[in-house]
């Protein structure tokens, strides 16, 4: 009687492995670029507390990220993952995922997260 292991048996053991360690890295991907979509949705809550904030105090809404105290940049950069914008008059904020130009990695396609200032409701495209 042999011991050990045939050779079939090692080769299906280690295809079922890296099958699932596959399986397992694209669901990691996924977690990680959920935690990016968290934190633009957490910067947008900053910048629609800052733009609330100016509006209480001035009578008037911020055009531009630039005029609020909150650290978004409004183009891609190496520190962050997305850019942030305002649209529809200061009514709005946007994070954009940066494709080139922003923090490693990039993101393969862009897509967009918007909060409505007024209603606080998140829309992601």
């Amino acid at each position: 009687m042999k011991s050990g292991f045939s050779f079939l048996e090692v080769l299906i053991t280690l295809v079922i492995i890296l099958a699932l360690l596959v399986m397992g890295f694209a669901a990691l991907k996924d977690i990680i670029e959920k935690s990016r979509a968290s934190e633009a949705r957490y910067v947008l809550g900053q910048l629609r507390n800052a733009q609330q904030a100016r509006s209480m105090f001035t009578g008037d809404c911020a055009q531009s990220v630039k005029e609020l105290d909150v650290i978004a940049p409004d183009k891609c950069a190496p520190t962050h993952y997305f850019r942030y914008y305002l649209s529809s008059e200061g009514q709005r904020g946007v994070a954009e995922r940066c494709t080139r130009g922003g923090k490693e990695p990039q993101s393969k396609t862009s897509y967009i997260i918007s909060l409505d200032f007024r209603t606080g409701a998140f829309k992601s495209k």
